[in-house]
């Protein structure tokens, strides 16, 4: 799904390895390949596209080519940064606001619901009595988001609780509710179920109220709750990219330079995959280009936003290994 996402190669034929070469070829070229010659080659892309792979193997017994046309397909990077091409909300700042009913026994605390393990789950209380429905959860989820689709994932193991009839709520106060923004019905099943939300959807907190249960029981659960969404007003803030900027190297361990016309340049945000804002460092600024440093970096993906007095914005990603 990421152009800058490191892939793995690997060559599973079955011959003795024994005095055995490797060559690999990919076509496009790609931004970074740890090693053409080894069996198992790291590689990033470095651009949106189709690629064709091709693996050599060299043995004693002659040489063997297996080639493989557009074997993989390079997209272009989700991003909570980028709402024409959004990614999942990081859980690290939701928070509970409320919950009618949690089970006090492990598992079943409401905030087990985003914990990012879906092998614990929310449940209502149960080991000391039941709570009729419906059932309600409200999470704050730290920053206001312009919101695309919300994934319910029920409980992996059994299906006491699993919710049926549904409404979605989302409110920029807690306070405030409306009217839902989706309803419906879930299915009885252990796979994720992604609901598309209406156009314009936005909001800093969200309220499931559950109206049944899947076998009519009273219990209500979850294992995860998800939302696609990007950071609301960032491309009123910046406006979509439309200059052609390049980063190189691929990926960058110490300096990073981004091209672009450097006249009239206002400011450079520097922002990591859960969105936080990290003070940048310039190395230097000069006509066309600026080079960050980058060595103080954890490895990762990171995102610039850069604009200048006339108005221009250029968003670019790179990596930082």
């Amino acid at each position: 799904p990421c152009y800058l996402d490191t892939l793995q190669f690997d060559d599973h034929s079955i011959i003795n390895h024994k005095d055995v070469q490797w060559e690999w070829s990919i076509i496009p070229t790609p931004a970074f390949i740890s090693d053409k010659t080894a069996r198992n080659p790291k590689v990033i892309l470095g651009n949106p596209g189709i690629y064709d792979v091709t693996m050599t193997v060299f043995t004693p017994q002659g040489k063997f080519v297996k080639h493989m046309p557009k074997m993989v397909e390079a997209r272009k990077c989700p991003s909570i940064l980028d709402c024409s091409n959004p990614d999942n909300i990081p859980k690290k700042d939701w928070s509970l606001v409320y919950a009618s009913s949690e089970e006090k026994n492990y598992p079943g605390s409401a905030i087990m619901s985003f914990d990012n393990d879906e092998n614990t789950i929310w449940h209502s209380r149960w080991s000391t009595g039941s709570d009729p429905y419906p059932h309600q959860i409200q999470i704050g989820m730290g920053n206001n988001y312009q919101l695309f689709e919300f994934t319910y994932q029920t409980r992996l193991q059994g299906e006491n609780g699993r919710i049926k009839s549904y409404e979605l709520y989302v409110s920029q106060d807690s306070l405030s509710w409306g009217e839902p923004v989706i309803s419906g019905d879930f299915i009885n099943t252990s796979a994720p179920q992604t609901i598309k939300l209406p156009a314009e959807t936005s909001g800093k907190y969200f309220m499931l109220l559950a109206l049944s249960e899947v076998n009519g029981n009273t219990w209500a659960s979850a294992a995860e709750f998800y939302f696609k969404g990007c950071i609301e007003g960032i491309n009123k803030t910046y406006g979509y990219v439309t200059e052609t900027t390049k980063a190189y190297p691929v990926p960058a361990s110490h300096e990073v330079s981004i091209e672009m016309n450097t006249e009239g340049l206002s400011h450079t945000d520097l922002y990591n995959q859960l969105g936080q804002k990290i003070p940048v460092t310039y190395s230097s600024i000069e006509s066309g280009k600026i080079v960050l440093k980058v060595d103080h970096l954890p490895d990762g993906v990171y995102f610039c936003l850069i604009r200048t007095h006339s108005g221009q914005s250029y968003k670019v990603e790179f990596v930082k290994n």
